[in-house]
């Protein structure tokens, strides 16, 4: 038994050996395809041209200004609402911003000092309100109020990071205490401003600026071209209910697409927005993408260059012309776009915004938010919009409509739009 079992050993070890270089060309094989494999996503990836990085990175400096400054004038707001006066006009926002000359150290110093003073209003209206339940003398109850606050504040984390981080910190501080006010007071809501972390606004703001772009150079939207697909991102998505077309008489229709209404533009009573700045993707983040703020909420600036997806640079293209629905390109999932525009009017005119998305979207008009998609159901969502021909036709893919004030000359436009997954557009049509 043992010689036998010997020779069964010998036997398994001449195998073994004889398999040998066949189990190391297979390890190389593997190997070299792994190589390859990672070759050929390397190469796949976006490149930065000369000059790109140079340019995200001041982009990226005056984005971080511009947050640091809504900051600020947010916490001019609730100062202004804390003690009942006035809040600043736009005029005095922009003189204040111009004597800062978007220094951080002087932005971060005069929050701190009105922090301070919102802080002595709360002091004062609490001790007011505690002398009188406790029937002592308001001095003596403003010591107490003092006295907490200070106990509270020297067990309290100490306050740090950079700048947009303590000025951050700051404004949260201010809206709890004028929220605390307003629960003290019996008023319903929270306060007004951007949230602490800078990552939603209800305001876009700054005026489109730089070169007019590239004319044509992003080439007509259209629904079946090339997709970026986001094998990671799963669309978790609760339908409300059915948001039902409009009804549009097909013998009373007159469509038109431009930018001009008025004497020498466009005379119609279904006028289609075709012509705009496209941008994008930016990354998404699921569902909260709607309201997070990308960089083109903060101001348009047509000549900025921005990170998008995936570490690609994003220029502002213009695209003028498209057909309806207007498809961003390039397609991806996961995905934000924004479009910029100008609807120019000769005299004050009040126009209904039919607005129709594949997802969600978001658009400012003058720097006010006029629309917000909520999560209702859409007919194209039941099927592929490019199959909904009369809607297309009668440009009628529409989810909702606002009522929107424009004055004489130009009215500046921003629409934002988050793609989920597959198929997306956005359209914006005028009607009287």
């Amino acid at each position: 038994m043992t010689r036998m079992r010997f020779g069964q050993d010998h036997a398994a070890q001449a195998a073994q050996a004889a398999n040998w270089p066949r189990w190391l060309w297979m390890s190389l094989a593997v190997h070299v395809l792994i190589l390859l494999a990672w070759w050929i996503w390397k190469s796949n990836q976006p490149t930065l041209e000369p000059g790109q990085v140079e340019r995200i990175e001041a982009t990226r400096h005056k984005e971080g200004q511009v947050r640091m400054q809504r900051k600020l004038q947010a916490l001019e707001q609730m100062q202004s609402e804390l003690a009942g006066s006035q809040p600043p006009s736009s005029e005095e926002l922009a003189a204040q911003d111009a004597a800062l000359s978007g220094d951080p150290k002087l932005m971060l110093e005069r929050a701190k000092a009105i922090a301070a003073q919102i802080d002595q209003h709360d002091q004062q209206q609490r001790a007011q309100e505690l002398a009188r339940k406790q029937r002592i003398p308001v001095a003596k109850a403003l010591e107490q109020v003092r006295r907490a606050d200070a106990a509270q504040a020297a067990s309290a984390p100490r306050a740090g990071g950079d700048t947009n981080r303590q000025l951050a910190d700051l404004a949260e501080h201010a809206r709890h205490t004028l929220a605390a006010q307003r629960q003290r007071s019996g008023e319903p809501g929270g306060a007004s401003g951007t949230s602490g972390n800078g990552n939603t606004d209800s305001v876009a703001g700054g005026r489109g600026a730089g070169r007019n772009g590239s004319a044509g150079s992003a080439g007509p939207g259209s629904w079946n071209t090339p997709l970026t697909l986001d094998n990671a991102f799963l669309d978790q998505r609760d339908y409300g209910p059915m948001m039902p077309t409009p009804f549009v008489d097909p013998n009373h229709l007159a469509l038109a697409s431009g930018r001009t209404l008025g004497p020498g533009g466009m005379l119609a009573d279904r006028a289609f927005l075709d012509s705009w700045y496209l941008i994008g993707p930016f990354g998404g983040q699921g569902a909260a993408s709607h309201d997070r703020v990308y960089p083109p909420e903060l101001g348009v600036d047509l000549d900025a260059v921005y990170e998008g997806k995936n570490g690609t640079a994003l220029e502002w293209h213009y695209l003028p012309g498209a057909a309806y629905p207007l498809v961003p390109p390039p397609r991806a999932e996961n995905a934000v776009y924004y479009a910029y525009t100008e609807i120019r009017v000769d005299r004050d005119t009040n126009l209904w915004f039919n607005v129709g998305s594949d997802d969600d979207s978001k658009m400012w008009v003058n720097d006010d938010l006029v629309w917000s998609s909520n999560q209702g159901d859409k007919a194209w969502y039941r099927q592929p919009f490019y199959r909904l021909r009369k809607e297309i036709a009668q440009y009628n893919l529409v989810e909702g409509r606002v009522r929107v004030h424009l004055h004489p000359g130009a009215n500046r436009v921003l629409f934002k739009l988050y793609n989920g997954i597959d198929l997306m557009f956005f359209a914006v049509v005028l009607t009287p």
